[in-house]
């Protein structure tokens, strides 16, 4: 038992190691029934910490969590007064290891508020922590919590896998630790609506970049849990008037909206808000995609126009297709041609320069970077593809706007 702490010890040791000194945070290791192994806080700070972890629910949900099988990676643990933690569990033949990474602040809190949710004897104990304990934005810890994730794992997740999911955490902190850059929040939160709008599968560099720049309404309230929910109810009215006007009709947006907001006001901890999050904004995108998408195509047709459609930032070839729809290559083409009235290399390019009209529209990106991104070639196919599409340049699209 003493050589597996031993070894415990070393590797919290190693990934603590991995954090920014700025952003360093706690690491705890337990076992699956929640017995603590190791981990960076000793004497009086573990005891007040752990007590805090357990009194606000967090240490409950990341065993249901666990013992659910539910968490396939790094997950938030959100709770009512501010302070999250992110976790994730490995597991061999013989055990699994829970591993905690925290606590942090998404927002900035009180003592007044920790205080309110406290017993007074843990209370006073994080309060006297306070200035010790990081303000680190969502999206920041969970790049952290990724890399030691895959440092222990081996495995090569990324963000943007990671937001892809079913499980994933949206980060909505009310205060992000940079100054807001006014323009560049507009300009993230207009190229991730134009997603919803277009109903756009391949919808999440735009996000990413919306949550990157803005990291949710910047209000400074008493309850950082309402602040979480006011931010979100914002996103689900931005969100959903943006999904009709891609399409979806009023009665199911409204109705869907309404089932949301009902979710996010019975919500209790700033963890599921995050999950919700994500769950919202994919159910509206992939509704208004639905809607202008009924083109009557075969179900292959329709699988290679949404391949296309989340694969633009790589060459698409007809063999990719032809494996992905179990056929050859000649029949997928031509299949393909007969249904939608283009050959493939005419929608990819359709496709791919709609996006580089939405990376002209919303983003500061060169016209090289963005032909880089989007796999073209050179850049001056790019804007030869480009122009025999919209009878302009990009550079002349851009100006335009």
């Amino acid at each position: 038992m003493e050589s597996v702490r031993h070894q415990i010890d070393k590797t919290i040791f190693f990934l603590n190691s991995l954090f920014p000194p700025e952003e360093t945070c706690g690491i705890w290791c337990y076992d699956r029934d929640g017995n603590y192994i190791s981990g960076t806080y000793s004497g009086r700070e573990k005891f007040i910490l752990e007590k805090a972890m357990n009194r606000l629910g967090a240490m409950g949900r990341i065993l249901e969590l666990c013992k659910s099988g539910s968490m396939k990676g790094p997950t938030l643990i959100g709770s009512s007064i501010g302070m999250q933690w992110a976790t994730f569990f490995t597991e061999d033949r013989k055990n699994m290891r829970i591993f905690v990474i925290g606590p942090v602040f998404y927002t900035s809190v009180s003592e007044n508020q920790i205080r309110d949710e406290l017993p007074p004897e843990i209370a006073d104990g994080v309060c006297g922590m306070i200035e010790s304990i990081h303000t680190v934005p969502n999206a920041v810890l969970l790049n952290h919590v990724i890399n030691i994730y895959n440092a222990l794992t081996g495995q090569s997740l990324n963000t943007m896998e990671l937001y892809s999911g079913s499980e994933v955490n949206i980060p909505l902190s009310t205060r992000s630790t940079v100054r807001r850059d006014r323009e560049k929040v507009y300009l993230a939160e207009q190229a991730m609506l134009r997603t919803v709008r277009e109903g756009n599968i391949n919808y999440r560099s735009a996000f990413m970049k919306s949550i990157e720049v803005s990291q949710g309404v910047p209000i400074h309230g008493k309850d950082p849990l309402r602040q979480a929910k006011t931010s979100l109810v914002v996103m689900e009215t931005l969100i959903s008037r943006a999904a009709m006007e891609g399409g979806l009709n009023p009665e199911i947006a409204y109705s869907l909206g309404d089932s949301y907001l009902k979710a996010i006001e019975n919500s209790e901890d700033s963890g599921e808000l995050f999950s919700l999050a994500n769950a919202m904004f994919r159910d509206f995108v992939y509704r208004v995609h639905r809607t202008k998408n009924d083109r009557g195509y075969s179900n292959a047709v329709q699988k290679c126009c949404d391949f296309i459609e989340i694969s633009q930032g790589r060459r698409i070839t007809a063999y990719d297709l032809s494996v992905l729809c179990g056929y050859s290559e000649y029949y997928i083409t031509e299949k393909f041609k007969k249904e939608t009235g283009l050959s493939l290399n005419e929608y990819i390019r359709l496709s791919k320069v709609e996006k580089a009209k939405n990376m002209l529209d919303t983003t500061s990106m060169t016209i090289k970077e963005i032909a880089s991104q989007l796999a073209f070639n050179t850049t001056n196919y790019f804007i030869q593809s480009f122009k025999a599409v919209t009878g302009m340049t990009p550079t002349q699209y851009r100006k335009k706007l």
